[in-house]
């Protein structure tokens, strides 16, 4: 089985870029409240007036107030980067699963953001996958995901369907041949109430990842995109691609 660049790697460097911000924040409030009581204590000695410490104290407590804000903002944005890996990295365990009969690449940089996961196989069945880490309870109503009864922060379906699109035409580029993608959406801390596939998009729990894969791989018969999974795998494991001239060269091989 080929497989690339490691699962959650760049959600793995967002957290990392966090933590090193909320510290930096840490740092500046440590600052000014030891600057603050060093400036109180000899402030005297250093001919400062009580009245000018008093008129200077909102300015300090207001400067303080607000790198701590920050920095409670960032370590929340640092814990779920820290969730989000954790659940690509389960998922990419158990695509390490399936056997030489699939090509797996992981955390592929496009248009638009990263797709998580994408999984060729021999059949030739190409399957996007994007992670979740909500927990809870799951369910598809009224043609929408509902995480725990509410709607999700982001339209988890329109934008594997964008991912989608821009892969299909990626793939386009570099096969000739008009891809079949299936795309899945797998929470792999949730209850997810099985249902029908929204708008061809399967929402499933990750105890089901592997079954659904092998299953629908069965149905595709064609060698194309397997046959030119080193070309794609190159391209999508490129940190700068430029896709154009990825697809030329698959064309060529």
């Amino acid at each position: 089985m080929t497989t690339l660049k490691r699962a959650g790697a760049s959600v793995r460097a967002m957290e990392t870029e966090r933590k090193i911000k909320a510290l930096r924040f840490m740092l500046i409030t440590i600052i000014c409240v030891g600057l603050w009581a060093v400036i109180s204590l000899y402030a005297r000695s250093l001919g400062i007036s009580d009245g000018v410490l008093l008129l200077a104290m909102p300015f300090c407590l207001l400067a303080i107030r607000l790198a701590d804000k920050h920095t409670d903002k960032l370590i929340a944005l640092k814990d779920r980067a820290d969730r989000g890996a954790k659940a690509e990295e389960v998922v990419g365990e158990l695509l390490a699963e399936l056997g030489n009969d699939y090509c797996v690449l992981h955390d592929i940089e496009c248009k638009f953001g990263n797709i998580d996961h994408m999984v060729i196989s021999k059949t030739g069945a190409c399957f996007l996958i994007e992670t979740k880490a909500h927990g809870g309870r799951v369910k598809i109503a009224d043609g929408r995901i509902l995480v725990n009864g509410h709607e999700p922060e982001k339209n988890f379906t329109g934008q594997t369907f964008t991912n989608m699109y821009w892969l299909r035409d990626q793939l386009h580029q570099m096969t000739g041949e008009k891809v079949w993608i299936q795309p899945l959406i797998v929470f792999t801390n949730a209850f997810v109430e099985r249902a029908a596939p929204l708008k061809g998009v399967r929402v499933i729990n990750k105890k089901y990842l592997l079954s659904t894969i092998q299953y629908e791989a069965k149905k595709r018969r064609s060698s194309i995109i397997w046959d030119k999974r080193d070309a794609i795998s190159a391209a999508f494991s490129s940190t700068t691609p430029v896709f154009d001239a990825f697809a030329r060269q698959a064309r060529q091989q």
